[in-house]
């Protein structure tokens, strides 16, 4: 990945305005905020949250000017990415699409979330206040933004206006995620999708879709007001459509990013499917009678603040990483010895292919050695190898920012390398 590692949101982000208002929703990575009312502290909120908002409010300015992102359901009407089957991530490309303006507008909203989630909050403390009475993230809470195309609607589509919410019940465990769409045309009124959601890690929840309810304006077959309709798989789309994919879809989830009495912003995500996919890809290299000389360490948030812990110069580059992979080498044999060395080829070739499959999926990485400034035994100790093990790489991915990396030209290019033998 490039060295300036930005997650491209594919979420949303909400503010508070001054009464309760309904904004977008939350969702391969996205980043939300919602308001739940005005603020009325004694303190004034942090300039960063003041920001947020002034960018949210520039960006609705634009976009009524120049007009939202235009979804409809499905793959065919940008609602889904075409490769995952996920909500697609509006940003860059789809605010871009729309105008100049639309485009710049949303990259300020996206540049002020990554400042207010620096900022001290609730948000760190929240998984661990989970089925608690005092939970912060309890109550009714309405979306302002997102850049999730499943959470967008406009009345000039066929899916039409909506306003998007959502109710945390913490101490049953439960959310519940309202779609309220707003023409007297449309044959549903509601459509209320109810999760489980369970703490894993210090900011992120865990969600498990239980079921959606679809209420009609009118009755169905003039017998009924609302549906119930069982959810095995992660979008609604899914449900609606008869949509079936050919796997089990990867566990959604959502990280808090900044939490307050008024405000919550928060990236949501999939799961590991492109992870799996790389180290699926990553296992396929060449290795001597199956030797498969590999072993991958994924990095959570714990373990990345071990690494920060160790190379102070580094920390802030390191905790802004969104993934991390350490790949190390166990061999039977000795490097300097021919199946020792084709171990470790071996390995090589799976960080190759590693990368190559994150790059197909749209993320960027970066293979880091040296660079990381921490010796190879505190690394190999921080993720609890085993003794014999040797560090081959540690590479850092997610979706790469507006500044992406050019590869530096080679010195000796093909032609110094190349030999065309008769």
């Amino acid at each position: 990945m490039a060295s300036a590692l930005v997650l491209a949101l594919a979420s949303c982000a909400t503010a508070f305005a001054p009464r309760p208002r309904l904004g977008a929703a939350l969702q391969p990575l996205n980043a939300a905020a919602f308001e739940r009312w005005s603020w009325s502290g004694p303190v004034a909120p942090p300039q960063s949250k003041r920001a947020l908002l002034q960018a949210v409010a520039a960006f609705k300015a634009a976009t009524a000017m120049d007009g939202n992102v235009p979804i409809d359901f499905g793959v065919s009407g940008g609602e889904l990415d075409k490769k995952s089957r996920a909500p697609r991530n509006l940003f860059p490309e789809g605010f871009d699409a729309v105008s100049e303006r639309v485009g710049a507008a949303a990259r300020t909203v996206v540049a002020a979330v990554d400042a207010l989630a620096a900022e001290p909050s609730l948000a760190g403390a929240a998984a661990a206040s989970w089925r608690t009475r005092d939970s912060p993230l309890d109550g009714a809470w309405n979306n302002l933004w997102t850049t999730a195309a499943d959470a967008t609607f406009d009345e000039k589509t066929e899916r039409g206006a909506a306003r998007v919410s959502n109710v945390v019940e913490a101490r049953r465990g439960k959310i519940t995620n309202i779609i309220a769409f707003e023409s007297p045309a449309s044959k549903v009124e509601t459509l209320k999708v109810r999760l489980s959601a369970r703490p894993i890690g210090g900011a992120r929840l865990e969600l498990t879709f239980r079921y959606v309810k679809v209420t009609f304006r009118k009755r169905l077959l003039g017998l009924f007001k609302s549906i119930f309709i069982p959810v095995p798989a992660a979008f609604i789309t899914r449900v609606l459509f008869l949509f079936r994919p050919a796997k089990k879809p990867p566990v959604p989830f959502f990280d808090l990013l900044y939490l307050d009495a008024d405000l919550r912003v928060q990236r949501t995500g999939e799961g590991n499917a492109a992870v799996d996919r790389a180290l699926e890809a990553a296992i396929l290299a060449p290795n001597h009678f199956l030797s498969e000389p590999w072993r991958f360490y994924q990095c959570g948030a714990e373990t990345i603040k071990k690494f920060a812990a160790l190379n102070a110069d580094k920390a802030d580059a390191c905790l802004a990483v969104p993934g991390m992979m350490v790949v190390t080498l166990t061999s039977k044999h000795k490097l300097d010895e021919k199946l020792g060395l084709e171990d470790h080829a071996a390995v090589s070739c799976a960080v190759q292919n590693f990368m190559l499959s994150l790059h197909a999926e749209g993320l960027a990485s970066k293979w880091m050695t040296g660079a990381m400034g921490i010796a190879p035994e505190k690394i190999l100790e921080a993720v609890g190898a085993p003794e014999g093990e040797k560090m081959m790489a540690v590479v850092w991915f997610g979706y790469a920012g507006e500044k992406k990396a050019t590869p530096p030209k080679r010195k000796l290019g093909v032609a110094g390398c190349y030999t065309k033998l008769a």
